[in-house]
């Protein structure tokens, strides 16, 4: 249950990163949460920030 918690935490704190106006900031904010995404012993989160990770310059 405390897995499903932190995922679902982790989707509304990427949600709010879709608002920021300068893609400077943006980028900074994705780089950010992608590293503390990266060391989460919870796969499925890990295999979304390496999907993201490899896709930022287009997001």
């Amino acid at each position: 249950a405390l897995k499903a918690v932190r995922a679902w935490a982790s989707k509304e704190l990427a949600i709010s990163l879709w608002g920021y106006a300068s893609r400077t900031w943006a980028r900074k904010a994705w780089k950010r949460r992608l590293s503390r995404a990266m060391p989460c012993r919870f796969g499925p989160i890990k295999k979304v920030a390496e999907t993201i990770k490899e896709h930022l310059w287009g997001i």
